[in-house]
């Protein structure tokens, strides 16, 4: 026993100088230990638990740097549990507890598309009929069928129709994607649909906290006013974050060619833009006497772009993946400002931290997941290129080899992620970005920079022509690659754990210091035999049990021809065998299965019976 110990203590030793970059990994250990309890931990729990976590970092000061580094990440484990559960009780807010239809009265303060492309609204100061403002929830998203509105929906206006509004769904499956818990963090009460006319009401006050959301709508109409479509949504999604303009085609397109993250303000578009300035306001410095002595130039352009791109962050709406973009560049830079290495493993441990810190509900997005396994991986990448025999002398071979391993490197990292959550696997994803990629940095990002110094002086027509130029190429090479037979695969959902461990395995393989790092090879094929072998549930009734499937070898079979569309699909793309629903109901009609029901509203365990076989609520998830 005490030769495993001392083996252990000298592993240990060996991570001094990485024991940082293991700090977000005991954050999200606490973070996944609180949002897997089937109970809400009361304020007395998240007191004692905060109590507990500080007790045991007092008592690790007393220890070595073997037991304190235990010590102390047991204690963060303790601390990032506390942090989610004061975030959960910070957010809350009412939620409508049944299906409403009647007067909808709101103020708009977020205009997008939903998945069929209808323009979606979201409401803030709710009214809804004679409902009680206690029990009214305190946003609400509307999707617009109806007739549309004699002008275009604007921030700030009030918004008066007549719609149906419903609780934020649950999943469609047991542990499959809970919009209920997102809608849950993101404020959201209610979601629903109006088929009614829509009146809208200008309002000539703007509050603070939606100037920027104002003044993104404009900057919006003044882009797609000059562009035509479908590149004038697409120039507006990627510069202002507004994606109420995009056509459902193009975004067919570019997931399938894995270039959706183009439509994301992420790391990227947050990256690029704070390269143009960077080199601009440095070239503008070094061309003043009174900056020419280089560290005043290259401090003065980080302080630059660091502010800008916090104006970038409040224009772009602030999503999650913005958040995440703005915090990793910030690291960044603030590294430049007090002479750091600016891009290191610990600057992305630091952001990393930092954003689980103020929200914690992200580590279950696909964005963050996606988006720091991309940038773990390229600087690990990079920083072994930079010491290897592989280097040119020849600054164009460099940059063709940095271009193609920076779209290898990324694509491998992100795609067990994208085959998790969206259940796809690109295999034209590495030339498709190879493709498209580069010209983002080149010429569409500096263009749009461009654009934007014209706007005022209204010339914005000259930097977009240049964003039109690249775009219309993108558009093209994902209507190209996506356009193959065999340019994607449907992957199947697998169980929960799946991805923590790999996650985990990868990590430790390329962090970790000692002959310890190779354990987690283990893990890895833990992971690809559990992945390969994944069962899916034999038997899936809807929560309201007006669909059932039956999972046969062409795919699911559906008990009805329309209804629950979306549940049907999201069924599907889990079992990665996603039919049609003419398809679908094709089988269960072939198959010659029907299901008697015995129940008035809801069913029971042994109420559910299928000819030929017999399933029970009992035997499979429901």
């Amino acid at each position: 026993m005490l030769r495993i110990w001392l083996s252990f203590a000298q592993e240990m030793l060996l991570q001094r100088d990485a024991l940082f970059y293991w700090i977000p990994v005991f954050i999200a250990a606490g973070i996944g230990i609180f949002f897997s309890l089937s109970f809400e931990p009361s304020i007395f729990s998240l007191t004692f638990c905060a109590v507990l976590g500080m007790g045991l970092w007092a008592v690790g000061l007393f220890f070595d740097t073997v037991v304190r580094s235990i010590i102390w990440a047991v204690a963060l484990i303790f601390a990032r549990f506390v942090v989610a559960g004061l975030r959960t009780h910070m957010v809350h807010a009412p939620t409508l507890g049944y299906r409403y239809y009647g007067e909808i009265e709101g103020r708009v303060i977020g205009i997008d598309r939903s998945a069929s492309g209808a323009l979606r609204i979201t409401l803030d100061q709710v009214q809804l009929g004679k409902i009680s403002k206690p029990r009214t929830p305190a946003r609400i998203r509307l999707s617009l069928h109806g007739p549309p509105p004699e002008r275009e929906p604007s921030i700030g206006d009030k918004l008066l129709t007549k719609g149906s509004v419903v609780p934020p769904q649950s999943p469609a499956e047991p542990g499959g994607f809970d919009f209920r818990r997102h809608a849950y963090f993101q404020g959201l009460g209610g979601v629903g649909y109006t088929r009614k006319a829509v009146e809208l009401q200008n309002s000539d006050i703007t509050p603070l906290p939606l100037w920027f959301a104002k003044l993104r709508g404009t900057l919006s109409s003044r882009i797609e006013a000059e562009l035509s479509q479908p590149v004038a949504g697409f120039a507006a999604a990627i510069m202002t974050g507004d994606r109420s303009g995009l056509q459902p085609s193009l975004v067919k397109d570019l997931r399938r060619t894995n270039l959706a993250h183009l439509l994301a303000i992420s790391g990227l578009h947050m990256g690029l833009l704070v390269s143009v300035i960077l080199l601009a306001a440095r070239t503008i410095c070094l061309l003043l006497p009174v900056f020419f002595t280089r560290l005043y130039a290259k401090k003065i352009a980080a302080f630059v772009a660091l502010c800008t791109a916090a104006v970038y962050l409040g224009l772009s709406g602030g999503s999650i993946s913005t958040q995440r973009a703005f915090v990793m560049v910030a690291v960044m830079l603030v590294a430049v400002l007090f002479d750091r290495r600016a891009i290191s493993l610990r600057s992305v441990a630091l952001a990393a931290a930092i954003l689980l810190l103020l929200r914690p509900e992200a580590l279950f997005s696909p964005g963050f997941q996606m988006s720091f396994a991309a940038t773990t991986a390229l600087v690990v990448a990079f920083l072994w290129w930079k010491d290897s025999a592989f280097q040119s002398r020849r600054k164009v071979v460099n940059w063709g080899l940095g271009v193609f391993l920076s779209s290898f490197v990324a694509g491998i990292a992100t795609a067990p992620y994208a085959a998790y959550h969206f259940n796809l696997f690109s295999h034209v994803s590495l030339p498709a970005n190879m493709l498209s990629v580069p010209l983002m940095g080149i010429l569409v990002m500096p263009c749009a920079v461009l654009s934007f110094v014209l706007m005022p002086f209204g010339l914005e027509a000259f930097g977009l022509f240049g964003v039109r130029l690249g775009l219309e190429w993108i558009a093209k090479v994902a209507l190209y690659f996506s356009g193959f037979s065999n340019a994607t695969s449907e992957i199947v959902t697998p169980q929960p754990w799946v991805l923590p461990v790999l996650s985990l395995s990868v990590l430790v393989l390329f962090v970790w210091r000692g002959r310890f790092k190779w354990v987690s090879l283990v893990g890895i094929c833990c992971v690809l035999i559990g992945w390969s072998t994944t069962q899916r549930p034999a038997l899936l009734i809807d929560q309201d049990a007006a669909l059932v499937g039956i999972l046969t070898k062409e795919g699911r079979a559906l008990s009805k021809e329309r209804g629950a569309s979306f549940i049907a699909e999201v069924w599907g793309q889990n079992d990665g065998l996603l039919l049609n629903r003419d398809e679908a109901f094709g089988l269960w009609q072939s198959g010659n299965i029907t299901v008697k029901r015995h129940w008035s509203k809801k069913p029971t365990v042994d109420q559910c019976t299928a000819h030929k076989r017999k399933f029970t609520l009992h035997d499979f998830a429901t």
